[in-house]
């Protein structure tokens, strides 16, 4: 085998090895885009404004888990490359005043955090 053969051989699969990583790091930030603007879980677009607190909690079931500023009760469903949590505040009549609806990339120490959605009633 000649140099000149060994080296040609060493490129090309650099070369893979550079299209493959290239082909991760797409796949990787298209899902990304995906899941932070893609549509909210189906199970939490029968949420309304004005229900009662049991109307919502049939359909959220119980909280899992705990704001950690607020101790406000938090809503999560995991996917892919992280969850997605719903925060609800209710009003004085327990009706649901504000929803809202954030989508979480990566793990509970290191993550990147996008707001998806918010729904709430004026009050004026």
């Amino acid at each position: 085998m000649t140099l000149q053969t060994k080296r040609s051989k060493q490129w090309s699969v650099t070369n893979m090895v550079c299209r493959a990583i290239g082909c991760l790091l797409i796949l990787f930030f298209s899902s990304v885009v995906y899941f932070s603007s893609g549509p909210t879980p189906p199970v939490w677009d029968k949420i309304t404004l004005c229900m009662t607190r049991r109307e919502f909690m049939s359909i959220a079931g119980e909280p899992s888990a705990q704001h950690w500023k607020t101790d406000s009760d938090l809503w999560r469903i995991p996917h892919l490359l992280g969850w997605y949590e719903l925060g609800a505040w209710f009003s004085e009549d327990d009706r649901v005043e504000t929803v809202t609806i954030t989508c979480y990339i990566g793990s509970e120490t290191y993550f990147w955090k996008q707001r998806m959605t918010t729904r709430s009633i004026s009050m004026e």
